[in-house]
C-alpha cells in the first residue's frame, strides 16, 4: 500500500437537514461550501464544507424513506460515520485493500465528484471508509 497515493478528503457527518446543519456551522465555516448534490444511487444529498485546503466536512442527508441504514444511525445519534480518501489508482487500491481483509460494500459513480467512482469499504475492525477515484 505504500506505493499508492492517498489524500485525505473528508469526514462524513449525518444530518437530518443540510440547510439546518449549514446554519449551525456558519460561524465555523472557514472555507468554501459546495452546492448540494443528490447522489441517486446512495439515496442521499451531500454538501462539502472546506475546513482547510483539500480537507472537508461532508454533510450527508439520507432520504428518510429510501435509506433506512443511515436513518438508523441518525436515530442512534451516530453522526460522524466515515472517513474518505482520494486514490490515484482506484482499482489497485480496492484490490489491495480486499486482499488485506477489507470488505467492499458498494462501488458507484458519484454526482458529487463529476461521475468518478467511489467505493465504501469496511476494515477488519468495522470502520467505514470511502475511496474516491482521483481524476
Amino acid at each position: 500500500m505504500k506505493d499508492h497515493v492517498f489524500a485525505f478528503h473528508h469526514i462524513g457527518c449525518l444530518t437530518e437537514s443540510i440547510e439546518q446543519a449549514l446554519e449551525a456551522y456558519k460561524d465555523l465555516i472557514p472555507g468554501k461550501v459546495s452546492p448540494i448534490y443528490h447522489i441517486e444511487s446512495q439515496n442521499v444529498k451531500v454538501c462539502f464544507i472546506e475546513q482547510a485546503p483539500g480537507v472537508h466536512l461532508e454533510l450527508v442527508q439520507p432520504d428518510p424513506e429510501k435509506n433506512l441504514p443511515l436513518m438508523k444511525h441518525l436515530r442512534q445519534k451516530k453522526h460522524f460515520y466515515h472517513l474518505a480518501y482520494r486514490s490515484a489508482n482506484f482499482d489497485q487500491t480496492l484490490h489491495d485493500l480486499k486482499n488485506k481483509g477489507w470488505q467492499v460494500l458498494n462501488t458507484f459513480h458519484s454526482e458529487a465528484f463529476a461521475g468518478l467512482r467511489c467505493s465504501f469499504l469496511v476494515n477488519p475492525v468495522d470502520h467505514l471508509i470511502e475511496i474516491i477515484e482521483m481524476d
